[in-house]
């Protein structure tokens, strides 16, 4: 049987539905839909400048600075009081073709990232969201939530393939881009494309694990 994922339903949702530890089943009720359907415009992001055109500062927390691209994320974790994800230098965990910057885990000093889930929240409801993850290799599959008009995404509005832009030589051949980080374990890319005609409201990243886990993101692409 699949695990359990932690499921935090988008802002609009009354608070007793919201998730608590050890409560993850039943926290399962829909989101609210929220905003106009396709209310903005196709945007890309990078996450190496904000919205308004400033470069990113490394490492630091992030809410809203992309709500004008049609974009608000938030974090959440059972362990952390960390409420917002961080843009990071994630050169470290990244492949050597890939940009300087990721959305990532919050920071938590000497202690490195907190684990949890990022949620992506969006205004617009966009029909289309298409973005790259990258993560352990030993991660069977990177859990990924989406919610739309009060529902969960089926699986078959879903496409999900391998970025081959980060496929290294010993992945030649390979169903999967994987790349191995200097001095760490094998990586893996993917491309998550989630599709709902009704709008989407939110995507909810999850790297609790077992066993707890990175997930960066990158290339986020919001289709109206």
């Amino acid at each position: 049987m699949p695990r359990a994922v932690r499921e935090a339903p988008p802002p609009g949702v009354p608070a007793a539905t919201a998730d608590t530890p050890g409560n993850r089943e039943e926290a399962d009720t829909p989101p609210l839909a929220r905003g106009l359907l396709a209310s903005g415009r196709h945007e890309r992001i990078e996450f190496e400048t904000y919205a308004d055109g400033r470069s990113v500062v490394s490492n630091s927390a992030v809410a809203e600075e992309w709500r004008e691209q049609g974009l608000v994320v938030s974090f959440d974790s059972y362990t952390a009081e960390a409420t917002r994800p961080h843009v990071l230098d994630a050169r470290g965990y990244l492949p050597p073709n890939a940009s300087m910057h990721a959305l990532g885990y919050p920071l938590a000093g000497d202690r490195g990232l907190e684990v949890g889930v990022i949620h992506l929240d969006f205004p617009g409801r966009p029909r289309r969201v298409t973005f790259t993850l990258f993560g352990p290799d030993l991660i069977e599959e990177f859990e990924v939530i989406a919610w739309s008009g009060g529902e969960r995404v089926p699986a078959s509005a879903w496409d999900h393939a391998p970025d081959m832009r980060y496929a290294s030589e010993e992945a030649s051949g390979s169903e999967k881009a994987t790349y191995r980080p200097g001095g760490r374990s094998l990586f893996r890319a993917e491309r998550v494309g989630i599709e709902a005609p009704l709008g989407i409201d939110r995507i909810s990243l999850d790297g609790w694990g077992p066993p707890g886990h990175m997930l960066l993101l990158d290339h986020l692409e919001i289709d109206p």
